[in-house]
């Protein structure tokens, strides 16, 4: 295979791994979750052999599998589940998941009862501005995506009233172009992912020439909502900062982003990427407290918490969750041949 990479697909995930990047990857194929160690090790005949470590119910333990059948299997399994986008009711798969919302919200214990409520965040990456459009015309407002061309290309083409939550890695170099595509074309977004004082300023400076190119009329823009990602699992594979990082960036965002509004606090969870842990919940909440206490004046500031996902997004609810993000249970099986 060109360049050692290895294209893995399933019903919520897809991701490329090269093993010369040095770091882990979790690679999922049907309902097994793949821990690709970045050690491989190739034949006399130049056959690449990888370390995978099978995590499901029944299974956990450690095997060497041939590349070229480690990609057929995918594929297969790949095939034989992914539905057609005519085949997708989304209208009914929304309505299943807010139901799922409901039900975590009413069992939260007495010490999160207030809360609040809890945002879907359909997460629409890889699908087509036609499914989109679909869970709008079901009433649906708020969508997710995690690169900046799809969001480019979708935002101006869907109806403003969506909420366009921006949840992948965001490189500073590309805020322009998303300020531009999304806020520049008249909607809304939110960045979930901000992970450094840099990127926060070049939000705020590109903030600004959006402002400025619309007229700079009073009210036209508000600022940029904006989440502080917190990398709550310690995995250096991941984005977002420590806890102790925190009040620094909280500061910095209220202090030298007059464009930015901090909105709250993100996080992805587990380092096997199966949701979040119970030391990841607790640690958001020690955030949330540590955020709302330095940029509160009056003790009347909530901070948002963006966790949960598919896996794990009801007991992300139970946990505190505001906003959960969920994707494949709403449009089906990710397409990744883009």
């Amino acid at each position: 295979m060109a360049h050692n990479r290895l294209l893995y697909a399933e019903t919520s995930a897809a991701i490329s791994c090269n093993p010369a990047y040095g770091k882990s990857r979790v690679l999922s194929v049907g309902s097994q979750h793949h821990f690709v160690k970045p050690s491989a090790r190739s034949t006399s005949r130049g056959e690449k052999y990888f370390n995978l470590r099978v995590v499901t119910s029944q299974l956990s333990h450690h095997r060497e599998v041939p590349q070229t059948k480690l990609l057929r299997a995918i594929t297969q399994r790949t095939m034989a589940s992914t539905a057609s986008e005519g085949d997708i009711d989304v209208a009914e798969n929304l309505r299943g998941v807010l139901r799922r919302v409901e039900g975590a919200i009413k069992e939260r214990d007495e010490v999160i009862k207030d809360a609040g409520s809890v945002r879907l965040v359909a997460v629409s990456k890889t699908k087509s501005a036609a499914l989109v459009r679909a869970a709008h015309e079901a009433g649906h407002r708020y969508f997710g995506e995690n690169y900046v061309q799809e969001i480019a290309e979708k935002a101006p083409e869907l109806p403003e009233e969506i909420v366009w939550h921006f949840i992948g890695h965001l490189q500073s170099n590309k805020a322009g172009t998303l300020l531009k595509s999304v806020v520049g074309n008249g909607r809304q977004l939110v960045v979930e992912t901000v992970d450094s004082a840099k990127l926060a300023s070049t939000l705020d400076k590109e903030m600004k020439k959006v402002i400025e190119a619309s007229g700079g009329e009073a009210g036209a823009i508000k600022p940029l909502p904006v989440y502080i990602q917190i990398n709550s699992s310690g995995e250096e594979s991941k984005n977002g900062i420590t806890k102790e990082e925190l009040l620094d960036l909280v500061q910095h965002i209220r202090t030298e982003c007059k464009f930015l509004e901090l909105r709250g606090l993100m996080t992805i969870g587990a380092p096997d990427y199966s949701g979040c842990r119970t030391e990841d919940f607790e640690l958001m909440a020690e955030c949330k407290s540590l955020a709302e206490a330095a940029a509160g004046t009056d003790g009347t500031l909530r901070m948002e918490l963006s966790m949960g996902m598919s896996n794990d997004f009801e007991t992300a609810i139970k946990r505190g969750s505001t906003s959960v993000r969920v994707g494949s249970s709403i449009f089906g099986a990710r397409n990744y041949k883009r």
